[in-house]
């Protein structure tokens, strides 16, 4: 019988898996793709738990945590973006994402 680790880390890479396949086949609704990236840190996340039990270790179980603060601050940005481009374009769409360039705003271009 397999232990409870192998287990976890096992559906974790059946879960970044799925979540890279979602990815990749809708491509068309921007906020479904987020969705994905946050199961992608979740997938994560539970392996690196995985590996931290199986192998008697503490700071792969505090690690997931910083992710979590990295996964949150991607996720409040990525929606200030679709605010912005929804203001700019009344749409959210992948296809019109090209609109949202420091040009003509008045920030200066690195």
């Amino acid at each position: 019988m397999y232990k409870l680790e192998v287990i976890l880390i096992i559906f974790a890479i059946l879960l970044f898996f799925l979540a890279l396949a979602g990815m990749i086949i809708n491509r068309n609704n921007v906020i479904i793709m987020l969705m994905y990236l946050e199961v992608m840190y979740l997938s994560i996340n539970i392996q690196f738990v995985g590996y931290a039990t199986l192998l008697d270790d503490v700071i792969g179980i505090l690690f997931p945590l910083v992710i979590l603060v990295v996964s949150g601050v991607d996720s409040a940005t990525g929606l200030a973006l679709f605010v912005l481009q929804y203001k700019m374009k009344g749409s959210i769409g992948i296809e019109k994402l090209s609109g949202l360039t420091l040009k003509n705003s008045g920030f200066p271009v690195l």
